[in-house]
């Protein structure tokens, strides 16, 4: 075990800081990046609270350097990740601190390129960066530890020319999920479990896959990372589910965009038709200003003058259909209901609808196609879809990475076997859907029909006409529900916005809403975040600032 993970190019070290504030975390910054000018406000700085735009308000008034900035956040990865196992690598730490001089350098220059100039972001484990930054892509997989990306995906590429700092990679569900069945959502092989900062005393034994204890995934890491102060912004990505269910379960607003309109060169996908990155942060603000950088306007109609332009706060173009919570609620095999936890979150989501119900320009309760009528009971499943595809876009990515000791699916399987105690733990014990891939086959005609029918029934006979009865623009449902699979079918956008959180026996895990909109229309899910905030509590960051 321990010769596989010496693989891994960064380890995150381990040191535990000190808190010696209940209300303010005091960094231990080194002494030649802190001045007696700015120590105060370094010393009042909340990592928890704080968004990119409250960090880019510091930055920009000289009162806080990106050099600063970045000891402040590895301060808290050091102090906080060997619980949360939200980090699998950093850069060198040394490249960091001249990534930060040099765009605080530029700043002094007069040069501010982008509202994430100098903000450090996390991306999931699934996107390459250069060797420069000495960071394998590893999606959780201890088989690919170690290995040395050739250059670097292009919405890092994106990221980076707009200034912002890539300040670690981040755990996920080993293979997005895709690997095993009822595995541990937020468990990879590379860290071990993802722990909700949330939920006091982690993810309990004997609880669901993606149960009430556990921070859900697949892009467990991305929200972890930023509800626990370790960056304010994150890259998360998602087939079904995997940027919204987490997002839910750290108090986190994201969006999976529509498909196509962010750039996934350099990141292996599962699926060719339902996998897109998207943004995950604690505003509807920075959510905008993300897109506003890795959204190929070549690919969609961009707003003019960007995303930013539809943070209008106002309902006068929202008009909103609910979904009934309760019938639309997950539970088993996923999420093993509790009856205290579904009373209160029941409860939340009904005063939830009373507020878009007083505020939005139109508010309606609708009935949409449900998930077994989209997939034909079963028989239309774009899980067979992602079985057919994966295989070989996995072989044509492994054929990037010069140093990677798997070359194909069959490869993968063995090592797998071959490392068993670390790959394939109690709580992870199968690679039942890899088996499945390895010799899975379906002729083109069924392939194109079940993307056809998914395509018909989520759009024109669900989303579409729903909007077209009801006269809405916006159909909401409760975090915790299967209106992502509904989205992926339909390859329409997607978003997750904070509302409020449990209370039961240590268990504070946040919900929230899930909005959904058609093609092309995510600047309208931003206007509906930036109008949701102006009405919602206020979200809650974790209760405890150290987590062990």
């Amino acid at each position: 075990m321990d010769s596989l993970r010496s693989r891994l190019t960064t380890p995150v070290l381990v040191i535990v800081a000190v808190l010696v504030s209940s209300s303010f975390l005091i960094p231990r910054l080194s002494p030649t990046i802190s001045s007696p000018s700015n120590l105060n406000v370094i010393e009042k700085f909340n990592p928890f609270t704080a968004t990119a735009s409250d960090v880019q308000a510091l930055l920009r008034d000289g009162r806080l350097t990106s050099e600063q900035l970045i000891q402040v956040y590895l301060d808290e990865i050091d102090k906080n990740d060997a619980y949360l196992r939200a980090v699998t690598s950093m850069p060198p730490r040394e490249w960091l601190f001249a990534e930060a001089r040099r765009l605080d350098q530029e700043r002094r220059n007069g040069k501010r390129i982008s509202p994430l100039h100098g903000i450090p972001i996390l991306i999931k484990d699934i996107i390459d960066t250069e060797p420069s930054m000495n960071m394998s892509t590893t999606w959780g997989s201890l088989s690919l530890a170690g290995t040395h990306p050739q250059s670097s995906a292009k919405i890092v590429n994106m990221l980076r020319e707009a200034g912002a700092i890539i300040l670690a990679k981040t755990s996920l569900s080993e293979w997005g999920w895709f690997r095993g069945v009822n595995v541990s959502s937020g468990w990879c092989a590379v860290t071990g479990q993802g722990q909700s900062p949330y939920v006091h005393g982690g993810y309990m034994s004997g609880d669901s896959p993606s149960g009430h204890s556990n921070p859900a995934g697949s892009s467990s890491g991305s929200a972890i990372g930023v509800a626990a102060g370790f960056a304010p912004i994150s890259i998360g990505a998602e087939s079904t589910g995997s940027l919204m269910m987490p997002a839910c379960r750290a108090a986190l607003f994201a969006i999976k965009p529509t498909i196509g309109i962010v750039p996934g060169d350099g990141c292996l996908s599962i699926s060719l038709h339902h996998d897109i990155l998207g943004p995950m942060a604690k505003s509807a603000r920075d959510i905008a200003d993300l897109l506003d950088v890795v959204v190929d306007s070549s690919h969609t109609n961009v707003p003019e003058g960007g995303y930013t332009t539809a943070l209008t706060g106002k309902w006068d173009n929202i008009r909103v259909g609910v979904l009934d919570a309760e019938e639309w609620m997950l539970g088993l095999p996923y999420v093993k209901p509790v009856k205290q936890i579904n009373e209160q979150m029941l409860s939340g989501w009904k005063v939830a609808y009373r507020l878009l119900e007083e505020n939005a320009a139109r508010f309606e309760k609708v009935q949409l196609i449900s998930i077994d009528e989209a997939t034909g009971n079963g028989t239309k499943n774009i899980m067979n879809l992602a079985k057919r595809d994966f295989r070989g876009l996995l072989r044509r990515y492994l054929a990037t990475i010069p140093d990677a000791p798997i070359h194909n699916i069959g490869d993968l399987i063995k090592f797998n076997q071959d490392n068993a105690q670390e790959e394939m733990p109690p709580n992870a014990n199968n690679q039942d859907i890899f088996l499945e891939v390895q010799s899975f086959k379906i002729p083109d005609t069924e392939y194109d029909e079940i993307l056809e029918f998914g395509r018909r029934k989520s759009r024109q006979e669900g989303v579409d006409k729903v909007m077209k009865e009801h006269d809405v623009n916006i159909i909401v449902a409760p975090s915790d529900s299967p209106l992502f699979l509904m989205a992926s079918l339909a390859a329409y956008p997607i978003a997750a916005v904070p509302f409020g959180n449990v209370d039961f026996e240590g268990n504070n895990r946040p919900f929230g809403l899930f909005a959904i909109a058609t093609a092309h229309q995510d600047a309208l899910l931003v206007e509906f975040m930036s109008a949701w905030e102006t009405v919602a509590p206020v979200r809650q960051p974790p209760p405890r600032t150290k987590f062990e």
